[in-house]
C-alpha cells in the first residue's frame, strides 16, 4: 500500500512539473527572447522539438492513466475461446510496441503552449501601453513647459513697459510699481513652475497686476474688478486667467474715448467662473486679440483641464467679452 501510494505520488509530481517547466519555459524563455525578436522559425522549430518529445517520448498523460490502471486478473489464456486469445487491440499493440500515440498529452501541452503565449501577449501589451502613457506624459510636460515659457516673459514684457512709461512721466508711484512687480516675478519664478498653484495665490498676482494698471487709467476708464467667493482649499493653472486679463488692459484702453472694462471672478465649491469685457476701438486689429497668450492658453486647458472647461470668446455688439467657467 506505501509503494502504491509512493508510485502515484511521484507520477503526479512528475506529471506537474513536466508541464510548469513547458509553461515556464515558453512563456519567459522562448516566446519573448525569439518570437518578440521576429526568429519565428527557430520558436517554431523548438516548439516542435518539445512536442515530439513529450506526446511520442515522454507521455506523462498515458504514464499517468497506467498507474491508474487496475492489474487484469490472472486468467489463464488457454483458457479463453480462440476469438479472444487472437484479438488484440491496435492501441494495445502500438503501446506495446512504443509507437502508441498519446493524444491527451498533446491536448495537455498545447494548451500550456497557448496560455502562456496568451499571458505573455498581455504582459507585453501592458508593458507597451504603460510606456506609451509615460512617453505621451512626459510629452504633455514639455509642452506645458513650452508654453509657460513663452507666457512669462510676454507677462513680464508688458509690466516693464507700464512702469517704464510710469517712470519716465515722473509718477510718485512708481516705486510702489516696482515693489508689486518683484512680487509678480516671485510668484512667476517660484510658483508658477507646477501645473497647478494655490487659488489664493494666483488672486495675489492677479491683484498685484491690476494695481499696477490702476496707476495708469486715465479719468475716462472704468474698471470694475469683483471677486467673489472664498479662494481656499482650490487649485488653479498658473497664470490661466492672467492671459485674459492682460489681453483687456492692453487691447481695451483708450486716451480718447471713454471705455468700461469689467472683471469678475467667483469662486464656487466644485467651480470657477472668469468674465472679462472690454470696449473694441475701431483702430484695434481684432485678429491680434487671439494671438500667441490665447493660444497657448487654450492649449494648456485642453492639456490641464480635459473635458472639464468651457472657453467662450466673441466680439459681438463692439465689446470683447470672455466667459471661462473651470470645474475644479
Amino acid at each position: 500500500m506505501n509503494s502504491f501510494s509512493g508510485n502515484h505520488v511521484w507520477t503526479y509530481i512528475k506529471f506537474c512539473l513536466l508541464y510548469m517547466v513547458i509553461f515556464y519555459l515558453n512563456a519567459y524563455y522562448l516566446f519573448p527572447k525569439l518570437y518578440f525578436n521576429k526568429k519565428y522559425l527557430m520558436y517554431g522549430l523548438s516548439i516542435i522539438t518539445l512536442l515530439v518529445i513529450f506526446v511520442f517520448m515522454i507521455k506523462p498523460f498515458d504514464q499517468l492513466i497506467q498507474l491508474n490502471r487496475k492489474p487484469r486478473s490472472a486468467i489463464s489464456k488457454t483458457h479463453l475461446p480462440d476469438v479472444v486469445k487472437t484479438t488484440t487491440l491496435p492501441g494495445a499493440r502500438d503501446r506495446n510496441k512504443g509507437y502508441f500515440f498519446d493524444i491527451n498529452s498533446l491536448f495537455i501541452f498545447l494548451m500550456v503552449i497557448g496560455i502562456g503565449i496568451a499571458l505573455r501577449t498581455i504582459k507585453e501589451w501592458q508593458l507597451t501601453e504603460k510606456r506609451a502613457i509615460l512617453a505621451e506624459a512626459g510629452k504633455t510636460n514639455a509642452e506645458l513647459s513650452f508654453l509657460k515659457a513663452q507666457i512669462n516673459p510676454h507677462f513680464l514684457y508688458n509690466t516693464l513697459n507700464n512702469i517704464y512709461t510710469l517712470c519716465i512721466t515722473g509718477n510718485e508711484k512708481a516705486a510702489e510699481s516696482i515693489l508689486k512687480l518683484s512680487h509678480i516675478m516671485r510668484y512667476v519664478t517660484d510658483e508658477a513652475g507646477a501645473d497647478f498653484v494655490s487659488l489664493e495665490g494666483e488672486l495675489d498676482c492677479i491683484d498685484d497686476f491690476i494695481a499696477l494698471q490702476k496707476i495708469r487709467l486715465g479719468k475716462k476708464i472704468t474698471l470694475t474688478y469683483e471677486v467673489i467667493g472664498n479662494p481656499q482649499g482650490h487649485q488653479i493653472s498658473p497664470l490661466i486667467l492672467m492671459t485674459f486679463i492682460e489681453n483687456v488692459f492692453k487691447y481695451g484702453l483708450s486716451n480718447h474715448s471713454e471705455t468700461n472694462i469689467v472683471i469678475k471672478i467667483r469662486i464656487e465649491p466644485k467651480l470657477i467662473s472668469f468674465y472679462a469685457q472690454n470696449t473694441i476701438f475701431e483702430n484695434r486689429n481684432l485678429n491680434n486679440r487671439e494671438g500667441l497668450g490665447i493660444s497657448n492658453t487654450r492649449q494648456r486647458l485642453e492639456h490641464l483641464y480635459p473635458g472639464k472647461y468651457k472657453l467662450e470668446i466673441d466680439d459681438k455688439n463692439n465689446l470683447f467679452t470672455v466667459n471661462l467657467l473651470l470645474v475644479s
